[in-house]
């Protein structure tokens, strides 16, 4: 029998390295709201509501959009897009045919893996409030077409047969030109 001699790694050998962060690309979205109120509005009307998609990730967002529940409430359209950075939307409608409150859920479902499902409650209300309206209580407009309401929205004019404002301005000043010539 004899000895052999064996080194044993001590801290010398040791070596210290500089902590290191690695990041990878992922999509994040940003759906801009957490619940979605329509307020009251009369039956036969319908209100807008716009989501913005935002994507606040490195990859592209996409996914499908859903109501579910038993309200009256749809979503148009019903998949989204958005770049790294940039913002898709989407257009959640509520159109009452009845009175009474209704309750949904606006679910996102995407390839963002922190948030693959995401769940909006949705509420709205409908009332004719027929409350001895000097017009019956009908809430349409003078043309007869049903009257809309725009909530947290862009502004647009969705009611039917509605003249643009832009329009509007652009016929005052060739109606004031025509004067003046």
């Amino acid at each position: 029998s004899f000895d052999v001699p064996v080194q044993i790694a001590a801290d010398e050998f040791l070596k210290d390295f500089p902590a290191q962060s690695y990041t990878f690309p992922l999509p994040l979205i940003d759906p801009g709201i957490d619940a979605g109120d329509f307020g009251t509005i009369p039956p036969g009307t319908l209100a807008n509501l716009e989501v913005p998609i935002g994507n606040v990730g490195n990859l592209g967002v996409y996914g499908d959009a859903s109501i579910e529940g038993d309200g009256e409430f749809t979503v148009f359209p019903t998949q989204f897009n958005a770049n790294p950075g940039t913002t898709d939307g989407l257009v959640v409608t509520f159109a009452p045919t009845a009175e009474g409150a209704q309750t949904a859920t606006l679910v996102l479902t995407s390839n963002d893996p922190g948030y693959p499902t995401l769940s909006i409650p949705l509420t709205g209300n409908a009332d004719d409030g027929d409350n001895g309206d000097a017009d019956g209580g009908d809430d349409l407009g003078s043309d007869g077409d049903v009257a809309s309401k725009e909530v947290d929205g862009c502004g647009c004019d969705t009611t039917p047969g509605g003249m643009p404002a832009f329009a509007a301005v652009a016929a005052l000043a060739l109606l004031a030109r025509r004067r003046r010539a």
